[in-house]
């Protein structure tokens, strides 16, 4: 009976010796700070309707597709559903069947209202692992957009010959 206890607790132990080791191999210094693993720029599209995200996700890193938020942080600001393309395919041990993105990525999400003046707020959220078996935690960031300039209408050119006439001092100013 006493040999059966002691056989049970070597079952025990005797696994979680030689784990340790094996779960001491993943260095916290051999991951990469999240905004290396994950870098992204963003910008408001040309047109003004969207936000456009490009994303560099380094070799041995992946995103969640399902992991990305996008929250207004700026009155008048209402943002549309991300168009964000379909990702691989991915069994994950916990999330179950995802979908993951590697190396380049580029989507867009819509401003379905805008307000008048000032810069656009907002906090962009992801979740992204490395291959080692590390998952970091959920990031968010925040974001400020500058709108471009506004273009400014062009003079109408005077009619022809006017300028040439006033400058010869034949014409009157208008």
């Amino acid at each position: 009976m006493r040999f059966a206890k002691l056989q049970g607790l070597l079952a025990l132990v005797v696994p979680l010796m030689l784990a340790g080791p094996a779960m001491g191999q993943i260095n916290p210094a051999d991951l990469l700070p999240a905004e290396q693993a994950f870098a992204h720029e963003s910008r408001l599209a040309s047109d003004g309707k969207q936000i456009e995200f490009d994303w560099n996700i380094v070799d041995g890193y992946y995103l969640y597709r399902h992991a990305f938020h996008f929250d207004s942080l700026t009155d008048g600001l209402e943002l549309g559903v991300a168009k964000i393309p379909p990702g691989a395919a991915y069994a994950d041990e916990f999330f179950g069947d995802v979908e993951i993105y590697r190396g380049a990525l580029r989507f867009s999400v819509p401003i379905d209202a805008l307000p008048a003046s000032g810069p656009l707020r907002l906090r962009l959220g992801f979740q992204g692992c490395a291959d080692l078996g590390i998952c970091y935690p959920p990031q968010r960031v925040e974001l400020e957009l500058e709108r471009p300039a506004p273009a400014t209408q062009p003079q109408a050119d005077p009619a022809p010959g006017v300028g040439l006439l006033q400058q010869l001092g034949l014409g009157e100013a208008r």
